[in-house]
């Protein structure tokens, strides 16, 4: 989704990042634990906007608060970065209600050969 024609990595086409690692992860600081799960926000066309909306794809999610219009959470791009990385970036609420979130991590569940914990977004050591 975000690499271009030239196989280059087009970084503009991503809207904003979501943090999938728990918050009690990452505010615990631990030797060799200091990166956290995070996968891009990105546009979506219809097809994968209405796949995501009936919970028949385990590429992208939804969240409850997207900042803008057809924007999905891009599950095939997973990476990890240093927690400190978080520290200048603008913090928003994805949900508001534990039901929301739940259906959320029950997305994170279905990605299991990307090793995704049933915790919501922990990724697995």
């Amino acid at each position: 989704m975000f690499v271009n024609e030239h196989g280059s990595m087009d970084v503009a086409r991503v809207k904003g990042w979501v943090v999938l690692t728990q918050t009690c992860d990452i505010v615990n600081f631990a030797e060799g634990r200091d990166l956290v799960a995070v996968a891009p926000l990105v546009k979506a066309k219809l097809g994968l906007m209405q796949a995501v909306a009936k919970g028949t794809t385990p590429a992208a999610a939804q969240l409850e608060n997207s900042p803008g219009e057809n924007l999905v959470v891009d599950l095939t791009k997973l990476c990890a970065v240093q927690k400190k990385a978080l520290a200048g970036m603008r913090r928003a609420i994805g949900f508001n209600s534990d039901e929301t979130r739940c259906t959320f991590a029950q997305t994170l569940e279905s990605v299991r050969p990307l090793r995704i914990s049933r915790r919501p977004g922990l990724m697995d050591p």
